[in-house]
């Protein structure tokens, strides 16, 4: 079962935006980024990477001349050689992400009046059936993002870790997090989405507000 691929032109191993062919017998590190993906690999799981020249028609061919993209007409047959020694080691690598679980605690009551600034909390801990003592976990790395439920794309905060008034704070003793909010002049129903900013902008976990 293909989990994920990616794919590159040699050229633009360093940048995208200056080319630079690759000179034969030479050896060069080059990077695939597959993405994010959400996949539990079992215990006794394998895990195998094919690597290939090419992956026409999903992705546009290469003639391996060095020539013009897309409008070269020669082609040619490429031989690549993949490097797994001492000195050159080839690797994936594979991010483990913990299971994480958001609890909300404030605010959440019908006094939440419309106009007010408001501390926004919450706790992360691991989710009980990675750990049932569910541990609290302390995370700078996170990125909380709140808006009109009526208009998800208008982003009315955004919050990282800091000192400033609308960063987020960590209180390890209450095991809190807290961020403040301005909520709009008029009676609202605000979404809170917490993210591993980090970890390819991934989503932890999310729960709703209302100001009167």
């Amino acid at each position: 079962m293909l989990v994920a691929d990616g794919i590159i032109r040699a050229r633009y191993r360093d940048s995208m935006a200056t080319p630079e062919l690759m000179e034969p017998g030479e050896i060069y590190t080059i990077t695939f980024d597959i993405g994010n993906i959400d996949y539990l690999f079992e215990a006794g799981h394998s895990i195998r990477v094919d690597i290939s020249s090419s992956n026409f028609p999903k992705y546009g061919r290469n003639l391996n001349t060095g020539g013009e993209l897309y409008t070269e007409t020669e082609w040619t047959v490429a031989e690549n050689t993949i490097y797994h020694d001492a000195a050159n080691p080839s690797y994936v690598m594979l991010p483990v992400v913990p299971t994480w679980e958001v609890t909300e605690l404030l605010p959440g009551s019908a006094k939440n009046k419309a106009g007010r600034t408001m501390p926004v909390k919450f706790s992360l801990t691991v989710d009980e059936l990675a750990d049932p003592e569910q541990p609290f976990v302390c995370d700078e790395d996170l990125e909380i993002v709140i808006y009109d439920k009526n208009n998800p794309g208008g982003i009315l905060q955004t919050s990282t870790f800091g000192d400033a008034a609308r960063d987020y704070r960590i209180d390890i003793e209450n095991e809190l997090y807290i961020t403040n909010f301005k909520a709009l002049a008029i009676p609202a129903t605000y979404v809170v989405e917490i993210y591993r900013y980090k970890a390819g902008g991934m989503l932890i976990g999310s729960f709703e507000f209302s100001t009167v």
